[in-house]
């Protein structure tokens, strides 16, 4: 029996790892001396460690031991761009849509699991009416491509969607539906049935898989979250992003999607403008709050575990991140938050595993660039330059 096959064998190796993160996070503090049972606070602080690295330990374990994943099945699984939608009116108040509707359906398909989605951040730069769909399919390294054009005529909004097939440069699917310019809500129901209807199984993914995610409830807070969707993350624009996701979820308590917005928002704030500490602790308690609501938000889960690890709480990260793999095993993303969690940690060879695990899942997903790093620390100039050409075919370095 090999060392990977010896359960004593992984275990122990996964409380070698759980100890590692664990003293990682630890950091000197100066306290004030009070009175108390020095026997007492030391059992119960060893009690709390012990239990720490037991949890770490039993979660690592497992990941190391669940089925393998069928890595040739992501050569088969559809990869999917979606694509800036072009305004056909001349009413450019609506041209936030441009964006806010291709952000609606990808988020639709991420919640079906046969689909990899390319992020906002690698479709957004495909905004021309012209653009070659084969070609920006081969440099995104997708199999499908959504796209699609809307026109506002008078109080009522045509929505045109179509798929295309990028290997053999072919509509694969198209519909076109009509909806109240000013009814929102209404429009994403119709999106959604749509798209579970006839473009998931188009792309060749089960039909019935249904969004576990939730719904907006306000037709003001609606409006603020689209329109917030297009706003770059620049200072000055980030802010009144922020100001809106902040109206929206006071309006909707209850939309994933706009606290996880706001979180990550708040976390650009924090990072490059001047919100400093107190808005990335906001960040993080957003990045909760979508959590709460969706346990399988995705982006919420992973910034939620790199705004951690960069503060500190690498425990709670890695568990986090090993919990986010078990849920996801399929996710690129997944992988990539705990190899950043490892990383950080200075466990250079686990992270380079997680890594190597990602791409093997995704190979256009630009985040995955900062593997890089991982790879220049073990001295593999050639890996490292792999993954970081990652974001040099989009045009993202």
């Amino acid at each position: 029996m090999s060392a990977e096959d010896d359960p004593i064998a992984v275990a122990n190796s996964s409380a070698s790892t759980a100890r590692r993160i664990s003293t990682s996070s630890q950091k000197p503090k100066t306290t004030t001396p009070v009175e108390s049972t020095p026997s007492n606070s030391k059992i119960l602080r060893a009690m709390g460690a012990l239990l720490l690295l037991a949890v770490i330990a039993l979660a690592l374990w497992q990941i190391r031991n669940r089925p393998a994943s069928s890595s040739s099945g992501s050569s088969t699984q559809a990869t999917v761009a979606v694509l800036p939608f072009q305004n056909m009116s001349a009413d450019k108040d609506t041209d936030f849509l441009r964006l806010a509707l291709p952000d609606e359906i990808a988020t639709s398909l991420s919640y079906v699991r046969a689909l990899t989605i390319r992020p906002f951040a690698t479709t957004s730069k495909y905004n021309a009416a012209n653009v070659d769909l084969q070609q920006a399919g081969r440099e995104m390294h997708v199999t499908d491509i959504v796209t699609g054009h809307y026109l506002k005529e008078g109080d009522q909004l045509q929505i045109t969607l179509e798929a295309v097939d990028v290997e053999n440069n072919r509509t694969k699917w198209r519909e076109t539906l009509n909806v109240g310019a000013l009814d929102m809500i209404a429009m994403r129901g119709q999106i959604t049935s749509k798209v579970r209807q006839g473009l998931v199984p188009a792309l060749g993914a089960a039909s019935e898989k249904q969004e576990a995610g939730t719904g907006p409830r306000n037709e003001e807070a609606y409006d603020l979250y689209l329109r917030s969707v297009s706003m770059p993350h620049d200072a000055a624009p980030n802010k009144e992003a922020i100001a809106m996701l902040e109206r929206a979820v006071g309006m909707d308590p209850s939309y994933a999607p706009a606290w996880s917005a706001l979180g990550v928002r708040y976390y650009y704030d924090s990072r490059y403008a001047n919100g400093g500490p107190q808005v990335f602790q906001r960040s993080n308690a957003a990045l909760e709050r979508a959590l709460t609501l969706d346990p399988n938000h995705e982006v919420a889960a992973a910034t939620l575990i790199t705004n951690r690890t960069e503060e500190g709480a690498m425990a709670k990260a890695y568990s986090d991140a090993l919990e986010m793999v078990r849920r996801h095993p399929q996710s690129a993303q997944a992988h990539f938050a705990l190899a950043y969690v490892l990383r950080y940690a200075g466990m250079t060879n686990e992270a380079a595993k997680e890594c190597d695990t990602a791409i093997s899942l995704d190979r256009g997903d630009y985040q995955l660039r900062s593997c890089s790093l991982v790879f220049e620390q073990l001295g593999q100039t050639d890996r490292a330059l792999e993954f970081s050409a990652t974001g040099q075919r989009l045009g993202l370095d």
